[in-house]
């Protein structure tokens, strides 16, 4: 089965204000996750087309390129989805990708800014040249 949210987190877990900026980060992740499974399941999960795409938001909003281990963080990325190696490289499940996006949100994100500065690009990027559809 498929998990696509973003893991709960128990109540009374954090204090108030950290609650609530979760739930913001969970309610903007949800109003695009149609968008961004849709790059997900594009690209097949594969690792490297995701990190090539959160390379293009990270220079798009004038940030450096992210290095492979921060990806692997973002994602979450466990050992056996690495070994063997496989051809294309490793893939992550939906709930992993859904959770790299919501670390992308910043405190002070609304949903018409992360729109802009993050999912305009995914958008931008779907059926693009690293579509799972193309053989290389």
């Amino acid at each position: 089965a498929k998990v696509t949210t973003i893991a709960a987190i128990p109540d009374g877990a954090l204090d108030p204000m950290a609650a609530a900026a979760a739930a913001k980060v969970t309610a903007i992740v949800d109003k695009f996750k149609d968008t961004i499974l849709g790059f997900h399941n594009e690209v097949g999960g594969r690792v490297t087309a995701i990190h090539d795409l959160f390379n293009h938001i990270a220079l798009t909003n004038k940030r450096p390129p992210l290095p492979p281990q921060a990806v692997a963080m973002l994602l979450a990325l466990k050992k056996e989805q690495t070994t063997p190696p496989k051809p294309g490289g490793p893939t992550v499940e939906e709930a992993q990708t859904l959770t790299a996006f919501g670390h992308m949100v910043e405190p002070t994100d609304t949903e018409a800014t992360f729109e802009t500065k993050v999912i305009s690009i995914v958008r931008e990027r779907l059926g693009g040249p690293h579509s799972a559809r193309l053989v290389f």
